[in-house]
């Protein structure tokens, strides 16, 4: 049974955090807001027409399709 498509938004949402913890490690970060107070820098927000096989949806495609969503004229770091 196919599913109608539906309007969904996606939003694109910047914060700052600053990291005064030694040595950092990216790999095992976790931003607690009541110890880091994170800001949000900024907010973009954009629509799709959404269903089930949207690339959004799928684990190996989501990273690529947010990026060109958001920021359409500049290359992935994976196809540079």
């Amino acid at each position: 049974m196919e599913f109608e498509k539906v309007i969904a938004k996606v939003h694109k949402i910047e914060i700052m955090v600053v990291e005064f913890d030694e040595p950092f490690d990216e790999e095992t970060f976790e931003c607690d807001p009541a110890y880091y107070n994170p800001s949000v820098m900024s907010v973009e927000s954009t629509e799709v027409y959404w269903d089930d096989y949207h690339p959004l949806n799928n684990n190996k495609t989501k990273y690529k399709h947010f990026n060109n969503l958001f920021h359409p004229n500049i290359p992935n770091k994976k196809d540079i």
